[in-house]
């Protein structure tokens, strides 16, 4: 959306995943429960007639701070250790970026 010399931009996308199991035992203790992911940023783009310029933005990243696992796993050995990666919780930053 043009504002000023420049335009104001806005994104927002998001990604839901069923659930599944999470390690080929097919165990009850390995499924992964379903889950969202939402990311989104708003900034502000100017540049000139040759694309040179500049853009800053914020962003998110997990932007409703969804508390998921993405995956598991059953440590070898029949040790009864199941290994998980939690998802990256929620992230906010701001991006700048320069073309010439």
């Amino acid at each position: 959306m043009p504002l000023g010399p420049g335009a104001v931009f806005l994104h927002a996308d998001s990604n839901w995943r069923s659930g599944y199991p999470g390690d080929p035992s097919l165990s009850r203790f390995t499924y992964i429960e379903g889950h969202n992911l939402t990311n989104a940023s708003i900034g502000y783009r100017r540049e000139d007639a040759t694309g040179k310029g500049w853009e800053i933005a914020v962003f998110a990243r997990n932007l409703l701070g969804a508390d998921c696992i993405q995956n598991l796993t059953i440590q070898a050995g029949n040790s009864g250790l199941i290994l998980g990666t939690p998802s990256d919780p929620r992230t906010v930053g701001v991006t700048l970026r320069w073309r010439s």
